[in-house]
């Protein structure tokens, strides 16, 4: 199997300020994953997602270059169910993600861990669904629906 090697500069947790500078790229993304499934479609909002970030609510990991170009990025929150810790993975995209997800998700995994998560979850389209279990883990999923009144 050919070893993937990405021309990433670093893969980090954004602050606030690197949000600020970096934000025309990351709601890119955050718009990609909101077309992504038609329940995110509308429950995905740039607006709300970037309050969400600067108010520390949601954090953002990134994949950024030498030339501050950002490759991916993902939003998560810590969550509480069932008594659990889980991490709730708001919004991922970018280039190369299956590629990029598969050369760190194991750091990453080992962070949320460390940080006392027991779970990861997340909306996803049926395809994705089919790879996310592969890639992340996920082995328990169910048919969420949501509809207007």
């Amino acid at each position: 199997m050919r070893q993937h090697h990405l021309k990433v500069k670093h893969l980090s947790i954004l602050n606030q300020g690197d949000v600020l500078l970096l934000w025309p790229q990351i709601r890119r993304i955050v718009q990609a994953a909101a077309k992504s499934n038609t329940v995110s479609t509308y429950d995905l909002k740039c607006a709300a997602v970037r309050e969400a970030i600067l108010n520390g609510e949601l954090a953002v990991y990134a994949f950024v270059d030498s030339s501050d170009k950002v490759h991916l990025a993902f939003g998560y929150r810590m969550v509480e169910t069932g008594g659990q810790r889980g991490v709730e993975l708001v919004f991922m995209g970018g280039k190369n993600l299956l590629k990029t997800v598969r050369e760190f998700w194991p750091s990453i995994k080992e962070e949320f861990r460390y940080n006392g998560a027991k779970f990861v979850e997340c909306y996803s389209n049926e395809r994705l669904a089919r790879i996310y279990k592969k890639l992340i883990g996920v082995d328990r999923q169910c048919v969420y629906m949501q509809g207007d009144l």
